[in-house]
């Protein structure tokens, strides 16, 4: 059994796996606040996470200020959703409560709350200090150096679609149901070179890899493939019959 004013450094093996068990977040929250761990990169980019307040604009109390004795809200969906808009604590302050959660549990604290955010009242169970750390784990580990890169993937795709021919846009008068030959006459050397048709696929890929629908019934090749399509359908005797 714990007792209110028991440290940390005294406590017993089984008292300390019984206090770190009131900080494991749960299964249920971690479905209703968390991405999926087999979530693509793409969509975890866009997977909306609360904002972190700015220390130029208000005032943070010490990380004393978040704890109270009081018990704490039971976990249902307006307390997930409350916990999915509230602005995050400054990173320092986060690592702060973290530090100092076991102790504070043994000295008889209950509950966190967002002491920050003026009129909020609400007293949340101990693992949201867990939920902040993982939250700060992702931004800084995952989402920031992946956001990073995708700027310049964007960038480079950018420069592409400007290096292209003008040729590259949509003909008119070009139907999806023209036959090959006339697909090839349009992407073929007759309109641009083969680095420029390479570019041009390169992008279409790009979209296509983005649109799961689109990728699971189309691959995109180079021109190489399309040489030797043309030359499969036209081309007898380097193609012959029982090599088709």
């Amino acid at each position: 059994m714990l007792h209110p004013q028991s440290s940390w450094a005294l406590a017993s093996k089984d008292e300390k796996h019984c206090v770190k068990s009131m900080f494991f977040i749960p299964k249920i929250a971690k479905c209703s606040l968390l991405h999926d761990k087999h979530i693509s990169i793409w969509d975890m980019l866009k997977f909306e996470l609360p904002s972190v307040m700015s220390t130029c604009t208000a005032t943070i109390p010490s990380f004393e200020n978040f704890f109270s004795s009081e018990a704490p809200s039971s976990p249902t969906s307006e307390i997930f959703q409350k916990l999915c808009t509230l602005p995050l604590l400054p990173a320092k302050l986060v690592s702060q409560l973290n530090n100092a959660s076991h102790e504070h549990w043994m000295k008889g604290e209950l509950s966190i709350w967002y002491a920050h955010v003026p009129r909020e009242k609400t007293l949340f169970l101990l693992w949201v200090i867990s939920y902040w750390m993982v939250l700060y784990n992702h931004y800084t580990n995952v989402h920031k150096p992946w956001t990073h890169n995708l700027a310049w993937i964007q960038e480079n795709c950018q420069c592409s679609n400007g290096n292209l021919c003008q040729e590259t846009t949509p003909k008119a008068g070009f139907a999806k149901s023209e036959p090959i030959h006339s697909l090839w006459r349009i992407l073929g050397t007759n309109w641009m070179n083969s680095t420029a048709v390479d570019n041009a696929l390169e992008l279409l890929a790009i979209e296509f890899n983005r649109n799961t629908e689109l990728n699971s019934k189309f691959v995109v090749l180079d021109t190489d493939f399309m040489t030797e399509l043309v030359g499969l359908f036209g081309g007898e005797e380097e193609f012959p019959p029982k090599m088709r």
